[in-house]
């Protein structure tokens, strides 16, 4: 560890955050091998020993430099800029895997996967294209030449359900026409799946059955 901090403090153009956590893992480092204080090596006296002082004559900074960085870790006014990607990582993954857990229960992913094994790669796809537009950060989302905003889009992409993802499959199925931007498509498809999944079927119904719906 000593030696990785040794290597971490003579790096050029090292950031104030860096140097600060740096000099506080060597401080610690420092006091561990002096052991518990005694007469020869407590801070009483400014000519016994020093822990600050030492590394003062180690990295060519004054104790008192070196102390000010200390205390802005203490004060929680700085953060390692590896520590900030880390937690911005951390909770990034931990974010994606909850909604990828999310979306897998609510549109029955694993029964998709069995009754459909025909349409795997698709119903992947949608799985896909469902978590990537539940976590987009952007402000508002295009779907079908149209802008909406984020939180209206996440919030119907988080209510869709088998049934939905069901209905897209056999829009695919049932779509003729030479289709330019797949995804695109079935982006659209998904957003108005719940408005439009009851009007849909109830069409092939009365067209499959019309004497049902002339009954009606």
């Amino acid at each position: 560890i000593v030696y990785m901090v040794d290597s971490n403090i003579q790096r050029e153009e090292l950031l104030p955050s860096e140097k600060a956590f740096a000099y506080k893992m060597k401080m610690d480092a420092i006091k561990r091998g002096a052991g518990r204080p005694t007469k020869e090596n407590s801070c009483q006296s400014g000519t016994n020993y020093r822990a600050d002082n030492e590394l003062s004559n180690q990295v060519g900074e004054s104790a008192r430099t070196i102390q000010r960085f200390i205390r802005l870790i203490d004060s929680n006014r700085i953060v390692s800029s590896d520590e900030q990607r880390y937690d911005k990582r951390l909770d990034a993954e931990s974010e994606l895997k909850a909604y990828q857990s999310l979306i897998k229960e609510n549109i029955e992913y694993d029964c998709l996967m069995i009754s459909y094994p025909a349409e795997r790669d698709t119903i992947e796809g949608i799985y896909e294209l469902i978590v990537e537009t539940v976590m987009s950060s952007g402000e508002k989302i295009l779907i079908a030449s149209n802008w909406y905003p984020t939180a209206l889009v996440k919030s119907k992409f988080l209510k869709l359900n088998v049934m939905h993802v069901q209905y897209v499959l056999d829009m695919l199925r049932a779509n003729t026409s030479k289709v330019r931007n797949i995804k695109k498509y079935i982006l659209a498809s998904l957003f108005n799946a719940p408005s439009t999944i009851d009007s849909y079927y109830r069409a092939e119904v009365n067209h499959d059955f019309p004497q049902y719906a002339s009954a009606k």
